[in-house]
Parts: C-alpha cells; sequence; structure tokens
C-alpha cells in the first residue's frame, strides 16, 4: 500500500477548504440588483391615470366616441437566481392602462413590461381588444423613425415625428405617427395612430373601415 505524502495531503485538503469558502462567499453574497424601469418617456405618450377620458369624432360619418380610462396597475415584479458570482435578483417594473370605447363597446388593455423579451431590445406597449388574445404593438421605445416590427403578418412602422400638429383645431407637440398593415385590434384593417405626449392617441385612421376619428375633446391626468 502506497502512503500519501502528508504535504501533498495537507496541500489538497487546504485547496478543497479554500474552494468551499469561496462557493459559500459567490452563494451568501447578493449583488446589487438589476432593475429594469418602464421608461418615462413611454409613460408620457401611453399611460394615463383614472380620470381621464378622450372624446373623437369620426370625420367621415360625425359619429363620437368616448374613451375612458377604468383600470391602471403600476408595479413590479422580483425574481432572484443563484449565478457563478452570487445572487442576481431583477426587479421588473410594469404599467397597464384599460379604457372603455362606448361607441365599439370595447375594452382595450395597453400593457408595458420592461422585463419582457423584446424585439431588438426595444420597450413595447401591447394593445389588445376585449382580452381576445390578440394583440399588436402600438408604441416602441426608443422612438427611431423608419424602425419595423413584424408581428402575426402585421408591420408596424414608426412613420412620423411632427414636432407640432393640429387636429381638429387642437394644436399638439410631439406627436409620432405609427402605422399598421393588419391591426389585429381594428379587424385586420391597416391603420394609423397618431399620438401625442402627454396626450395619447389623438388621430386613428382605420382604412379597412373608412373611418377617420379625431380627438375633439380630452381630459387628461397622469
Amino acid at each position: 500500500m502506497k502512503l500519501v505524502n502528508p504535504l501533498k495531503l495537507i496541500c489538497l485538503l487546504t485547496l478543497l477548504a479554500g474552494s468551499i469558502i469561496s462557493c459559500k462567499k459567490a452563494k451568501d453574497e447578493i449583488l446589487n440588483p438589476d432593475e429594469k424601469e418602464v421608461p418615462q418617456a413611454v409613460k408620457d405618450f401611453m399611460y394615463f391615470k383614472l380620470g381621464t377620458y378622450w372624446i373623437y369624432q369620426d370625420s367621415i360619418t360625425g359619429d363620437l366616441d368616448s374613451t375612458y380610462v377604468f383600470s391602471t396597475k403600476n408595479g413590479k415584479d422580483t425574481s432572484s437566481f443563484f449565478t457563478m458570482v452570487g445572487y442576481l435578483t431583477i426587479i421588473s417594473h410594469y404599467s397597464v392602462m384599460e379604457t372603455k370605447s362606448m361607441h365599439f363597446n370595447k375594452m382595450y388593455k395597453y400593457s408595458c413590461y420592461a422585463s419582457k423579451p423584446t424585439i431588438d431590445n426595444y420597450i413595447l406597449t401591447n394593445r389588445t381588444a376585449n382580452n381576445n388574445g390578440l394583440e399588436n404593438i402600438v408604441f416602441a421605445y426608443p422612438l427611431d423613425l423608419g424602425k419595423q416590427f413584424i408581428l402575426n403578418e402585421n408591420t408596424i412602422t414608426i412613420d412620423h415625428f411632427y414636432e407640432s400638429l393640429t387636429v381638429a383645431s387642437n394644436t399638439f407637440q410631439d406627436v409620432y405617427c405609427i402605422s399598421q398593415t393588419k391591426d389585429q385590434t381594428e379587424d385586420d384593417s391597416e391603420t394609423k395612430f397618431y399620438i401625442a405626449k402627454n396626450f395619447g392617441i389623438i388621430k386613428k385612421e382605420i382604412s379597412g373601415r373608412n373611418e377617420n376619428w379625431k380627438l375633439i375633446r380630452s381630459h387628461i391626468v397622469q
């Protein structure tokens, strides 16, 4: 039987003990949390509080539509997992707003999850109608002109930016036009939404239904 060299044994035990201590230290160490927030720019354009309402008129038929916010939710989810260098905690913020359209008798939900996997690392706001599971991108941040997204055979494009745009005798600042070739929340129609900072959607062109809704009055709470 060959005896183990005492010096080698001591070295081996020392390395093993150091490895165990190192692993325990890494396991016990809590890293600074990675916090992902919904950018303020997204909230400025897309999220409004209870008490907010918009009144639109179809310039083609003269019909009116009153849309109001009936539910909002802002919060954050926290999750942790172990890595080779310690525990990593991710704090993910989200913003959700639900509105009701009286003319169409529909509910529209606008939701943005800062941690949700996105296309090309853009933070997206999705829009669903009547909670039917079909959703489209209605807003994307950063707001890069010409940027396109493809979702469910629908091409969404950040088309134009207007420093100032007049709609139904009202002038709005910082307006983006976002077009869709097959908007599933609007009967697969081709649409153009004009979205103004601190006002939300100020104009909706729905080509498939030959509608052109313009904001004529609003009460905004942010």
